[in-house]
């Protein structure tokens, strides 16, 4: 789906992936490595975009990419739990393995972590405020890619 996605919605400056929470499921069953290796394949496949159609007639930068490593859990309400046992040690080190796949791919990264939790009944998703201060926290590090990118521009 992302490749078609991203055709039909080019030319686009910045690419924000956050995704991880899901591959924690026990059916998944996923390492924090595994899951961020397969952000760093979502990674590629937004890089790569720019070249989806391999034609003259239309010639677009490829966006850049900011990848946020999605909150930790919170405790889960028993509907949840059996949903995704063992999903908050399966998430162990998911941070630290986000940031070095970013690293490696020359993308941003901002670890969600570091300003919520998930704190919402389930214990998966979020309250509405701390929505209101991941968005806050979101926005100020697109605009500094976006800023960055900018300035790349006038330099180069």
């Amino acid at each position: 789906m992302l490749p078609a996605t991203l055709g039909a919605h080019l030319p686009l400056e910045l690419v924000v992936l956050m995704l991880g929470a899901n591959d924690c499921k026990p059916q998944i069953a996923r390492s924090a490595l595994r899951i961020a290796l397969g952000a760093g394949r979502l990674i590629e496949t937004v890089q790569r975009s720019a070249n989806f159609f391999d034609t003259l007639w239309l010639s677009n930068p490829a966006p850049r990419v900011l990848l946020v490593c999605p909150p930790p859990f919170g405790s889960f309400v028993r509907a949840a739990d059996k949903l995704f046992a063992g999903a908050a040690e399966r998430a162990d080190g998911l941070a630290v393995a986000f940031a070095h796949v970013a690293a490696a791919a020359h993308v941003a990264f901002f670890d969600a972590g570091t300003v919520v939790q998930c704190d919402g009944v389930d214990g998966v998703h979020l309250t509405g405020r701390s929505q209101q201060t991941l968005g806050l926290a979101m926005a100020e590090q697109v605009r500094t890619v976006l800023v960055a990118q900018e300035a790349g521009r006038r330099e180069g």
